[in-house]
């Protein structure tokens, strides 16, 4: 089908069930306080676009491409940083992918020895670098001091963060633009693959080396706790030689991790892509197994991306739920094989990206009513992974003004540097991620009924609980209301409601305060609804 009308279909019949309200929906949600089915999770959290491949050049103002492709203050801008730093605290986002670029910290080789780290001048970090390297840039320094001011705030957060290398491509921070990392032809000029079938890279152990230096320097120079592993590359699966070349690279990063005496300090975390599908072998559905054993399970993170949540959408109304599309093919085998792979050693699955693409249409111009639905979508997976043993979620894309109908932050219009909420997607994420903290457990909570005429679930619910304070996130992704039994709460305690809806997801609203004992609520169409003991304030960020 063409995808314009595709997308045209896809508007109206948005438009249509929106309108078309269905009978309400009735049932329960069963609540096991003492079953704990995932412990200790790291929580919901975000893609934080930084160093990647889109930025400003902050020396003097150059923009990445056509758009404004500013993702953080400027430098100088106190006023500025500490309303962004509002924005990050308020969203309360628990888990950060740092996305980064080695050529920031190494645009030049530090030196022709890939088993040594020149930490005197090698680096931009490094004390001597400037003095040694007058040829790089000053936004290379620059972007340096803004990766610590950003990790000294999330320091003081106790937040979770891993650096996800985005490949090695970007050339902006080199002197001349030239990439020494990657294979060059006859007359010196980069190869550069466009179907990123190869790493193109000179010496994999550079490589790693260099993945190894800025983790030297976060956890034994700056003493970041919160900074707890790196990931190599962004969705690799397009490689040939995938379990060849990615083994090859983990094996060398954990080596070089050793060697310089890290290694118990650094998770690496794995895939970071489609797990079970990579163009040398087509769907595999013993990814995980195959790639522990060839890198003598020395792997510490597996990372899932999924952007098919809302495939159904595609061909008409909701036929199926999310455990269908990503949970039974990704994260259930994923747990599976990774605790068989390394029994009696933790070994967290997430969702390293995650979103719905499906819904917003080709070019995200499915309208703001798609906009919406996705991260309605986001939310009831989100329920679902958390449920099924999944420790983390990171959507798309925190700052990322490239995706625009991602983006959880963007600009005030009479102020292209001023940071201010995207309308749609910075408020019901914020919502989720709040309440949901960094070591809770998730305990076992059933939903009973709740389904549609088609016997399709419609209502999905988890329940996190951290010391005596429980939170139950609820979504309803129906066009009608649902009335809900919950059941399992007996006990002296108040649950703060607060939710977002179709109709009004500028703010995070505030229901009525429950006693543990006035167990039924009534959700809203299309809602996402938080029950919380957890105390609240504003329903907007300053």
């Amino acid at each position: 089908m063409n995808r314009s009308i595709l997308v045209l279909a896809l508007g109206w019949l948005l438009v249509l069930t929106t309108v078309a309200r269905a009978e309400p929906l009735s049932g329960s949600v069963d609540i096991d306080l003492k079953k704990v089915v995932n412990p200790n999770i790291i929580g919901c959290g975000v893609n934080f676009a930084f160093s990647d491949y889109e930025y400003i050049d902050f020396e003097n103002g150059a923009e990445w491409t056509n758009i404004h492709s500013q993702q953080i203050p400027y430098p100088n801008d106190k006023k500025e940083w500490a309303s962004f730093n509002r924005l990050m605290d308020y969203m309360g986002f628990q888990y950060v992918r740092f996305c980064v670029g080695l050529m920031q910290w190494e645009p030049v080789n530090d030196d022709t020895d890939p088993y040594h780290l020149n930490l005197t001048d090698g680096f931009v970090f490094s004390p001597g670098f400037k003095n040694a390297h007058p040829e790089v840039k000053k936004n290379a320094i620059i972007y340096m001091d803004q990766m610590h001011r950003l990790l000294d705030h999330w320091e003081k957060r106790d937040l979770y963060v891993v650096l996800a290398n985005w490949g090695v491509s970007s050339t902006n921070f080199c002197p001349r633009n030239q990439n020494w990392m990657v294979v060059k032809d006859e007359s010196g000029h980069p190869l550069e693959p466009k179907d990123r079938t190869t790493m193109n890279l000179a010496n994999v152990d550079e490589f790693t080396e260099s993945l190894t230096a800025i983790m030297y320097h976060l956890k034994r120079e700056k003493h970041y706790s919160c900074v707890q592993g790196i990931s190599v590359w962004n969705e690799p699966e397009q490689m040939t030689d995938y379990f060849g070349t990615m083994s090859r690279v983990y094996r060398s990063l954990s080596d070089q991790l050793r060697r310089h005496g890290i290694r118990d300090d650094v998770k690496i975390q794995a895939f970071d892509g489609a797990v079970f599908w990579n163009r040398e072998c087509g769907q595999n559905d013993d990814a995980v197994t195959r790639m522990m054993r060839l890198t003598a399970n020395d792997l510490d993170i597996i990372s899932i991306h999924d952007y098919n949540t809302t495939l159904e959408y595609a061909s008409g109304p909701k036929k199926s739920s999310i455990p269908d599309l990503t949970i039974r093919s990704n994260v259930i085998p994923a747990i599976e094989q990774a605790a068989k792979a390394r029994p009696g050693r933790e070994t967290p699955v997430i969702l390293g990206e995650f979103g719905s693409s499906l819904i917003m249409g080709e070019n995200g111009d499915a309208g703001a009513e798609a906009k919406y639905l996705q991260r309605l979508h986001s939310a009831e997976g989100a329920a679902q992974a958390l449920n099924n043993g999944a420790k983390a979620i990171a959507f798309w894309t925190y700052n990322g003004n490239y995706h625009k109908h991602w983006r959880m932050v963007t600009f005030d219009e009479k102020n292209p540097s001023h940071f201010v909420p995207d309308k749609t997607n910075y408020y019901p994420l914020a919502l989720l991620m709040k309440y949901i903290k960094r070591g809770s457990d998730i305990v076992s909570t059933e939903v009973n009924g709740l389904t549609d005429e088609n016997g399709v679930p419609r209502v999905f619910a988890t329940t996190a609980t951290l010391g005596k304070d429980v939170t139950i996130l609820l979504v309803n992704d129906s066009e009608s209301s649902a009335t809900v039994k919950l059941k399992g709460l007996e006990g002296k305690r108040h649950l703060c409601q607060h939710y977002v809806t179709n109709d009004s997801h500028d703010r995070i609203n505030s229901g009525e305060t429950m006693a543990s004992g006035a167990t039924t609520i009534t959700l809203l169409p299309q809602s996402i609804t938080i029950l919380t003991t957890y105390s609240y304030g504003s329903e907007t960020v300053d």
